[in-house]
């Protein structure tokens, strides 16, 4: 387990590690330090991402994180993006960034009444992020050009950062890889 700062408070169990992220700031501060020393995986699934300064920065810790050898996955919603410039997508996969989305039709085809995936979480190697958190500006500080939109994330250490890889895992089978990407 990563060395915390000492103005984070985990909680700890016998075989987990939660660590409560109020407000962006903190979020971002911790999913950065996890995105920086990732070696192995980073696998994101969301809702809503968009390529304003919110998008484009987690995209370039992405990609940093795709040259050190990680695999890197991004997992949208096909609606969630839709104000995104189209070359936005395809400029995280030239760098190797491996994004698709869940087609609206495949959704439908599998029987899904609500065929959106409103998901939140985040795999960086041995951590797990969830909470309501998205890439939009609108999540960040005013201070920082956002509207202040304040959420609860949690990152977790422990045998559930698994469970929360195979979720993914299976979200990124049923999303079908060889449709055109939206957006891009």
């Amino acid at each position: 387990m990563r060395h915390l700062s000492s103005d984070e408070q985990p909680i700890s169990t016998g075989r987990h590690s939660l660590l409560l992220l109020p407000g962006m700031d903190r979020l971002i501060g911790s999913l950065e330090r996890d995105l920086a020393a990732s070696r192995r995986r980073v696998l994101i699934e969301t809702y809503i991402y968009r390529d304003r300064k919110l998008g484009r920065g987690l995209g370039r810790l992405l990609a940093r994180a795709e040259a050190r050898g990680a695999d890197v996955r991004l997992l949208y919603d096909a609606l969630g993006p839709h104000a995104a410039d189209s070359a936005f997508f395809g400029d995280l996969r030239s760098r190797g960034v491996d994004a698709r989305y869940r087609p609206l039709e495949v959704a439908i085809s599998q029987g899904d009444p609500f065929p959106r995936d409103h998901s939140r979480i985040v795999v960086s190697d041995s951590a797990a992020y969830t909470g309501g958190a998205a890439w939009g500006d609108e999540w960040l500080p005013r201070r920082l050009g956002g509207k202040g939109w304040y959420d609860v994330c949690v990152r977790v250490e422990g045998p559930c950062v698994e469970d929360f890889a195979r979720l993914f895992e299976q979200r990124w089978r049923e999303a079908d890889g060889g449709a055109a990407p939206a957006n891009g």
